[in-house]
């Protein structure tokens, strides 16, 4: 709303004028300004929600980026604020400025005590797996004020969380890290990756595990914005794989609950009173088949399920679709 009112600030400052019924409705400069300096405020707040509550991309390592651009987007307001004229009077013309200062402050508290929650392994784990950034967020200024090394702390954990759960997992070997048989090679020929092996060979003698490799490894290079954690992930699976399905786990957790709310406001929207006689398993079954319709987004619901059929038939070839899709579903995520 606020966005919008900037935007048509001439035209509403015009009709405001123009029409004496609506004089006491005009705003002044210094509310105008307000309004800019609150919508700078709320802005980042509505963006980083919108963003962390996505449900068809990974959300888990944004946490801590989001926590930061709200702390910092806080901290250049109060600046703005502080170093403009602020009249603590009730009646002085900036005394809305010593009102936002008050704000900032309480928001800052409030979002502290949010912040401080999130301190399970799952959120630096995440982090530490994103192969764009690993450490470079914890040895920013804002993780040195109180003295600790997180960076070493959270490399720690998560490698003795890896050790624990991941690196005794027996795995299928990928088709694509099967050897080969070759020729036989001549004691006379020149081979150019000898350098290389040895060099592989004597960084293996030195890192004794996956997640070794990978934190001593340089980060990846960004692609022109167009690079995606998933596809670097599904590049490194066969080097790393052990280490590629703890970060199947870590990024498979939602940051928000927003995904699994929104599930039950769809549930709103097929046992309606109408429909009160449904059975449980033939709602779920209904609300799963749509979400698949969705993410196929080549189907239609009208065109699996005949008008002409009676309830209890539709229910049965619902059920059946369901389980169909979702089982195709399953096979193209597995492949």
């Amino acid at each position: 709303m606020l966005e919008r009112a900037l935007f048509l600030r001439k035209a509403i400052s015009a009709w405001t004028s123009d029409d004496p019924d609506m004089e006491e409705l005009h705003l002044s400069s210094a509310e105008w300004d307000q309004c800019s300096t609150l919508l700078k405020i709320l802005l980042p707040f509505k963006q980083e929600s919108t963003r962390i509550q996505r449900t068809k991309i990974h959300t888990i390592d944004l946490v801590y980026w989001t926590y930061q651009r709200l702390f910092d987007n806080l901290d250049t307001v109060e600046t703005e604020l502080t170093g403009s004229r602020c009249r603590k009077g009730p009646r002085g013309t900036d005394a809305w400025k010593q009102q936002l200062l008050t704000a900032i402050t309480e928001m800052t508290v409030h979002l502290k005590k949010y912040y401080a929650e999130a301190v399970q392994g799952v959120y630096y784990m995440a982090v530490l797996l994103d192969p764009f950034t690993k450490t470079t967020l914890f040895k920013s200024e804002s993780w040195k004020g109180d003295g600790r090394d997180y960076v070493k702390e959270y490399v720690d954990k998560t490698r003795d969380f890896y050790i624990q759960h991941y690196e005794t997992l027996k795995l299928a070997v990928p088709a694509s890290t099967v050897s080969i048989p070759t020729k036989r090679k001549r004691l006379d020929d020149d081979d150019d990756n000898d350098y290389r092996r040895k060099l592989i060979n004597n960084i293996d003698l030195h890192v004794q595990n996956e997640f070794d490799r990978y934190i001593a490894s340089p980060r990846a290079i960004e692609n022109g914005g167009n690079s995606s954690i998933l596809e670097w992930w599904k590049k490194s699976e066969h080097d790393l794989p052990h280490l590629a399905r703890m970060f199947r786990d870590i990024y498979s957790v939602p940051a928000s609950s927003a995904g699994v709310e929104r599930e039950f406001s769809k549930s709103g929207r097929v046992a309606i009173p109408g429909r009160a006689r449904l059975n449980p398993t033939t709602i779920t079954e209904a609300m799963m088949y749509k979400s698949y319709l969705t993410r196929c987004g080549d189907m239609a619901m009208d065109e699996v399920v005949d008008p002409d059929l009676d309830d209890e038939d539709e229910h049965n070839l619902v059920g059946k679709q369901t389980r169909v899709g979702m089982r195709n579903w399953s096979l193209e995520r597995d492949l």
